[in-house]
């Protein structure tokens, strides 16, 4: 059955694709690949939107079938006005797809459990189940019956429409949707790393196949410095090596860490660990997150984050006098996406603008052309305003960027607060698009905080060092070309002392990133290292400086980490825009190391061809140290087949929980199939930061997709702690107070089912409600688990209780 699941769900993603090419083929037709590495994204993005919009009004299949129908006529029209389908490009990201899907799909079969531990499973899976359960959007909360969901439920609403579409269970579409979209974001960095290489003149496969493993399956330096220091005695690395393991967060003790992570040396790899770089800060990577198993919201929003960039790509390549597709790509098509992603994972909506704003900027053209005329006018004259009022000198005539111009300041600011009314208009448009989501996320949180705890400069390096060399390599020959060597030198010190300083200052990240982000500015506007990959390294510096400045100070506030979720999120967004980036950086220190060969063999004059080798073997270490994760993530998980051993390989998630819960998965299958909707269930909440396994884990809400009136205290972070408490006492009196108030309790929440459990005897004892009263009866009983219907009519006539 696996098998025949895993086929027809495989076959779906690739006709949903193919259905997105001749879209795809019209937005980047000047691609290597005429973006046929976004088009599973792209597919994904029209069905998940169309199904959205729809959904508000009614939900059900005819949300599936308007999303495919949408998706037809756009390919309709688009092969009508663009330039086709052209299948050899499709080859390679046919392939790449394919890959990635299938490594991940074994991964998962090899441990396909759907657990509370290591992350947030349960609710990941819950949501799903309630996407396929609810008739409008958003669903009702399965931990807080009768409301509407306000957490991000883009990323289940696809996996949602996927299941029904393929016919598959969610049991098994859980570990379909894992490898499905580890292969889009995997495919969308092939074509998008391939394109900014081609816009370089650089070879687009290998440029393409780095993406891959950069944003996809590569992991920080992190890994492989402490496999390094396994080689250490322990006690050297136990004082000195502080800085490799005292992120580690395990409930351990400062020794303990240390032998918990040297896994090389005769220890046990542990793949937990990897994201641990900055103490009370989860530097966490695409690998990582796929490998964890969870299916959170910045992993659904990886590959339409990825199409955004390809977008704003398309954007930058476009010649400033096409301004129609200019203006389609910047007020149509980056818009919808952005308004994907908020429904997805809001925090890569200002990402998204971000980046529009910095592509707009460094583009060719006049970016005020992209409003109507009068608009236009208006922008230009509140810039010569500007000038006037600070005495600006005149801007260039032909609109150059060179900063020894004289007239360079006005075009910058003049260029920046321009590109800024371009990206403004794009979040309002993007706003649009996601408005009955946003006007009713409503999360607990307390605002936008200001310098928050700094992270420490090792372990920025460990998590950041991998992209920061990469970028040194490529960038930094191109930054001092034609400087003496004293110059040269003055620059390397002056940087160390700047990052010394800061670092007793308490925020090394400003040495470390500032400069990042200013070089690559100036690289571009000054001509020396113009391209679209300088766009995402400084638009990746400003992220990553983001929360050394600044945390959003969401629920639950823990005052030992109070930016966990802020790095947390914008960690990923980093890692993808530049892995993209460092993918291309890599492609030209391999270039420039071919054509100094090249030109040794030939007897040709090539500058400095010996630094260039030493790049080139530089490039390859680094490679070889990001690819210790992975490499150790999937040895220790194939390990019974590298032993030889015969594993049973499944995709059912929920198999483990037939066999160690097997009345509540019973009970809980009669919930699934025996009730229709989203009914009002009550059972034992789950007061508690954490997951616990057992039925108290709120198992039969999360594995039935029927609402509980108070589950897991995670849904206090979007419907309020105070709120959260008065159900989890509301609880409690239906179990344990007299009938009187808990017939009134009943009737308040319009409970219909109540769920009677290991759990619930444990925690409030036996209750017969058949017994209290004749508007209570045995809807489904077997040794452990009794499901009581509350007949909410009969329970107003109850007078007697």
């Amino acid at each position: 059955m696996d098998a025949t699941l895993t086929l027809a769900w495989f076959g779906v993603a690739l006709l949903l694709a193919g259905l997105a090419l001749p879209v795809v083929g019209w937005l980047f037709p000047d691609w290597p690949d005429r973006g046929a590495a976004l088009a599973p994204a792209t597919a994904f993005a029209v069905l998940t939107v169309t199904a959205y919009w729809v959904g508000q009004f009614a939900f059900g299949s005819h949300a599936l079938v308007a999303g495919v129908a949408v998706l037809v006529v756009a390919a309709a029209v688009a092969l009508r006005r663009g330039p086709g389908v052209a299948f050899r490009p499709l080859v390679a990201p046919l392939a790449v797809f394919s890959v990635a899907f299938a490594l991940l799909l074994l991964l998962r079969a090899l441990g396909p459990a759907i657990t509370p531990y290591a992350g947030e499973q349960f609710l990941d899976f819950g949501l799903i189940q309630a996407v396929r359960r609810t008739d409008v959007l958003p669903p009702r909360d399965i931990w807080f019956a009768g409301e509407r969901m306000r957490y991000y439920f883009g990323g289940p609403l696809l996996s949602g429409l996927l299941t029904w579409l393929t016919d598959t269970p969610p049991r098994y579409a859980y570990n379909l949707v894992l490898p499905t979209v580890l292969a889009a974001l995997a495919t969308a960095a092939y074509g998008v790393a391939g394109a900014v290489a081609d816009e370089r003149g650089l070879p687009t496969p290998v440029a393409g196949l780095l993406g891959v493993f950069l944003v996809a399956f590569a992991g920080p330096l992190t890994t492989a410095a402490r496999g390094l220091a396994s080689y250490l005695p322990r006690d050297l690395v136990a004082e000195w090596g502080r800085t490799l393991f005292v992120a580690i967060r395990s409930g351990l003790s400062y020794p303990e860490k240390v032998d918990a992570a040297r896994f090389l040396n005769g220890g046990e790899f542990n793949y937990w660990f990897g994201r641990y770089s900055v103490p009370d800060a989860p530097n966490v990577f695409p690998f990582w997150t796929y490998v964890n198993g969870d299916l959170r919201p910045h992993m659904y929003a990886g590959p339409f984050l990825l199409l955004a960039v390809g977008l704003a790509l398309a954007y930058y390549r476009t010649a400033p006098d096409r301004v129609r597709r200019r203006q389609a790509l910047v007020f149509g098509a980056l818009p919808f996406v952005g308004g994907l992603l908020a429904v997805t994972n809001t925090f890569d909506l200002p990402a998204v603008v971000g980046i529009v704003w910095l592509t707009v900027f460094f583009a060719d053209g006049d970016p005020t052309s992209l409003f109507p005329a009068p608009v236009a006018t208006r922008l230009r004259r509140a810039g010569s305003w500007v000038d006037d009022r600070l005495s600006l000198p005149a801007a260039r005539a032909d609109g150059g960027h060179a900063v020894t111009d004289a007239g360079w300041l006005a075009d910058e600011l003049r260029e920046a607060a321009t590109a800024a009314v371009v990206a403004v208009t794009v979040a309002a448009l993007a706003c649009l698009w996601a408005a009955p989501f946003l006007l009713d996320h409503t999360a607990q949180n307390e605002g936008l905080a200001l310098f928050g705890p700094a992270s420490n400069v090792g372990g920025l390096l460990l998590a950041w060092g991998g992209f920061l060399l990469a970028f040194w390599l490529a960038f930094v020959p191109r930054l001092v070309e034609g400087w003496t060597r004293r110059r040269r030198v003055a620059l390397a010190v002056g940087f160390a002392a700047a990052v010394g300083l800061t670092t007793l200052l308490g925020n090394p990240a400003l040495a470390l990133f500032v400069p990042l982000v200013a070089g690559g500015w100036w690289l571009h506007r000054s001509g020396r290292a113009r391209g679209f990959d300088v766009v995402l390294v400084v638009a990746g510096g400003g992220l990553v400086l983001f929360p050394e400045l600044a945390y959003v100070a969401v629920w639950p506030y823990d005052p030992n980490a109070p930016r966990w979720n802020t790095v947390y999120k914008i960690a990923m967004q980093t890692w993808a825009l530049w892995g993209i980036a460092a993918a291309v950086a890599l492609t030209r220190v391999y270039s420039r190391a071919r054509r100094a060969l090249a030109g040794a063999n030939e007897a040709v004059d090539v500058p400095r061809p010996g630094l260039r080798a030493v790049a080139a073997v530089t490039a390859t270490l680094l490679l070889v140290a990001l690819a210790t994760f992975p490499t150790f993530a999937v040895w220790t998980a194939t390990d019974p087949i590298l032993a030889g051993d015969d594993p049973d390989l499944s995709l059912n998630g929920t198999a483990h929980v037939s066999e160690t819960h097997a009345d509540g998965m019973r009970a809980i299958e009669w919930l699934r199939t025996e009730t229709e909707g989203q009914p009002t269930m009550v059972s034992r909440p789950t007061d508690d930061s954490v997951y616990t396994w057992g039925e108290g884990a709120n198992l039969a809400a999360s594995f039935s997709g029927v609402p509980t009136l108070a589950g897991w205290r995670h849904a206090a972070g979007y419907h309020g702690l105070d709120r959260y408490r008065d159900r989890v006492n509301y609880t409690e009196a239906i179990y344990e107070r007299d009938w009187a108030v808990a017939r009134d309790s009943l009737r308040y929440f319009e409970v219909e089912y109540i769920y009677v459990g290991p759990s619930e005897r444990e925690a409030y004892g036996e209750r017969d409600f058949a017994a209290l009263s004749p508007a209570v009866t045995v809807a489904y009983e077997n040794p452990s688990v009794t499901i009581y219907r509350v007949d909410q009519s009969a329970l107003a006539d109850d007078a007697g209780g």
